[in-house]
């Protein structure tokens, strides 16, 4: 991933000193990040960190592996959404660069820093998608168990979701229902990107 980026650097800078447009630059970004396999390079980035949580030797129920492919494909949404994220940073950058009538070294600077947040935000999609691999192999593990009702556990707690949950036990169906206001499931996202927090599973108490 670092290489791509850059190479983003490099062809960015090349086509300033070219006199190239914003648009032309924003163009060229687009088809360098696709010929790279951008979101290829990170979905398989994704998929070892699958491999790791969920052993290759191990053999996944049809219920896991739906869960599996419902993971990658948010994380390959995200990975498209961090690819447009890299083209309009840089666009914008290069653009604001020229109204200021910066150097190119001045530009090089700024899209240091905005490559190195882009890079940070594809890390994001990565782990939360490997943290996620992680719960669900855990709540699979519980269910074959014939356990169904966990406690939100895990450090201490910063989002006004995880604020509400820390400690709590509930059922899985009402995990189910529940919404971190990310458009991730709970179940295996608990508080959504960058998460720590764990489901752990608990015996239901008799009444």
């Amino acid at each position: 991933m670092k290489q791509i980026l850059e190479e983003v650097k490099r062809l960015v800078l090349r086509l300033m000193a070219r006199g190239a447009s914003s648009a032309d630059i924003d163009a060229e970004v687009q088809k360098l990040l696709v010929q790279r396999g951008f979101d290829g390079a990170l979905m398989r980035e994704t998929q070892r960190a699958m491999e790791r949580e969920w052993a290759s030797q191990y053999t996944l129920s049809s219920e896991e592996r739906a869960v599996a492919a419902q993971i990658l494909e948010r994380s390959e949404q995200g990975f498209a959404r961090a690819r447009n994220r890299i083209v309009k940073g840089v666009a914008n950058t290069v653009l604001d660069g020229l109204r200021r009538d910066q150097s190119s070294k001045q530009v090089e600077g700024r899209l240091v820093v905005e490559l190195k947040v882009a890079e940070r935000h594809a890390s994001t999609i990565v782990n939360t998608a490997r943290a996620a691999f992680s719960r669900g192999r855990e709540i699979g593990q519980a269910l074959d168990l014939g356990l169904d009702t966990f406690r939100y556990d895990g450090a201490g707690a910063q989002r006004p979701f995880c604020i509400a949950r820390l400690g709590n036990v509930y059922t899985i169906d009402e995990i189910r229902l529940m919404d971190n206001g990310m458009g991730l499931p709970v179940l295996y996202y608990c508080g959504g990107w960058r998460c720590v927090h764990t489901w752990t599973a608990v015996e239901r108490k008799r009444k």
